[in-house]
């Protein structure tokens, strides 16, 4: 069946390679051609992101971390590149159909790629890939510059820091099969690049040189070079009768508003095969989500204390709750750790784990203590020196056995939270808490699901 590889390097459709949300091309649009008796084996994005103080600035280096730390901006430090892209969308060329639309890209990554990653992992880029990350902000930010503090050698690097990464979309990374291209008449990619306050955040909000102000003002980033390397892989002329379609995994989100102390989440995915939820708490105030803080964080609902799961009604998968032994606000009022707080249980980390990673046992979730006490740090105001930012509640559905789900196709599925939201002792904040929470926060329900595509009539089912 299997019979070699071809290699293809191809070039945006947009007819330019450089990109910026500012410029007026902020849409990258790829079209990967059929090839007689090929499947599609690989695709890698790849190309140069350069970040600059304004339009007229050559190179890079305006933003190198001086001693004052006057000009510090950085990216995530989970996602890297990945925190560049608000929307990935995948469509066939032949009837222009769409496949699959991967909305919250950003947000999605970094659920992702939370659960396998480790400090090291996080130091030397996942896969082997360069994801322009590190466990700390600051030294994402010393990759983005392309060297230590005043290197002078930034000034001969126009291009900015080179970048290779697989994107985070169903049908490219989480598919049983490879995608059949002359079924389909081959596939367009869209890569809808992140705004500048999204991608980009401030390290230090103390300084007077933010961004968005200042020297800042017209911070931006661009990607150079941009383009797509991968292989087909050859095979038999009689196997393609055995190509049919493709299964493969989707995510897609719910969002809702919690407002209470005793609130009930509730929505229906209308799947056949659900695989795991993971709800990702956002405050929704005006001082958090933006361009000075880490937009794509996934914190712990304010005061989290316990939270139980049903399916239309009757407690499911598990029929007990899952306890925070000892929510934040309940610690003593004279903490000397300040916001370094840590709290949560062993059977919350186990959950939570248990439905990242579709695994057991399970490894690296990036929810130990010591990250946790990061997680709190850079909630405070000012510094975001640590932006692992991973406290999300996650219900699996494959009870530990890799390929199994749960048919959700008309069932409600409850997630009932007691937490310390609108609550007495948050008013006017707390000594435990940052005041710059607010007292409601938005959900958003991240549901991973199965997917088939038939190549007959080009349809997708979930």
């Amino acid at each position: 069946m299997f019979s070699g590889k071809s290699y293809f390097n191809i070039q945006p459709l947009n007819n330019v390679t450089t990109f910026s949300p500012v410029d007026g091309q902020d849409v990258i649009r790829f079209s990967i051609p059929p090839m007689a008796n090929a499947l599609l084996d690989d695709v890698v994005f790849s190309g140069n992101l350069q970040i600059n103080t304004d339009a007229n600035t050559a190179y890079n280096i305006d933003l190198i971390l001086d001693n004052n730390n006057s000009q510090e901006i950085g990216c995530d430090s989970v996602i890297g590149i990945h925190n560049f892209i608000s929307k990935c969308e995948i469509s066939t060329r032949r009837g222009n159909i769409q496949l699959e639309t991967r909305n919250n890209y950003d947000l999605i990554s970094k659920t992702l790629a939370s659960p396998y990653t480790s400090d090291k992992d996080l130091n030397y880029g996942l896969d082997a890939n360069m994801n322009i990350c590190s466990p700390a902000v600051r030294g994402s930010m010393r990759r983005l510059i392309r060297g230590p503090t005043g290197d002078a050698t930034i000034a001969t690097t126009p291009e900015g820091s080179p970048f290779s990464v697989r994107f985070n979309v169903g049908m490219l990374t989480d598919a049983q099969q490879r995608i059949a291209l002359d079924k389909i008449g081959g596939i367009e990619i869209i890569v809808s690049l992140a705004s500048i306050q999204n991608a980009l955040m401030n390290l230090d909000n103390t300084f007077t040189t933010l961004l968005g102000a200042g020297a800042l003002a017209d911070a931006r980033y661009t990607l150079r070079n941009v383009k797509l390397f991968g292989t087909y892989q050859m095979y038999n002329p009689s196997a393609s009768s055995q190509f049919q379609g493709l299964n493969f995994k989707q995510i897609n989100n719910n969002l809702q508003v919690l407002n209470s102390s005793n609130d009930v989440n509730g929505f229906t995915p209308m799947v056949q095969a659900l695989d795991h939820i993971i709800c990702v708490s956002q405050p929704n105030t005006s001082s958090k989500n933006n361009f000075q803080t880490n937009a794509v964080q996934c914190n712990e609902v304010i005061g989290q204390q316990s939270y139980r799961t049903s399916k239309s009604g009757m407690p499911f998968p598990m029929d007990y709750r899952i306890d925070n032994v000892t929510a934040i606000p309940n610690l003593p009022q004279t903490q000397p750790l300040g916001n370094n707080l840590t709290s949560g249980s062993a059977e919350a980390s186990y959950h939570l784990c248990l439905g990242t990673n579709n695994k057991y046992p399970v490894y690296h979730s990036l929810i130990s203590m010591d990250n946790e006490a990061d997680t709190n740090s850079d909630l405070a105001v000012p510094k975001n020196e640590i932006s692992t930012n991973f406290a999300p509640i996650c219900v699996g559905y494959q009870y530990g056995f890799d390929g199994y789900s749960s048919n959700f196709m008309s069932d409600l599925v409850q997630i009932q939270i007691n937490s310390a939201i609108k609550t007495g002792q948050f008013v006017g904040g707390s000594a435990n808490l940052n005041s710059i929470r607010d007292q409601a926060q938005t959900f958003n329900n991240l549901f991973k699901f199965n997917s088939q595509l038939s190549y007959a009539n080009l349809m997708v089912t979930k």
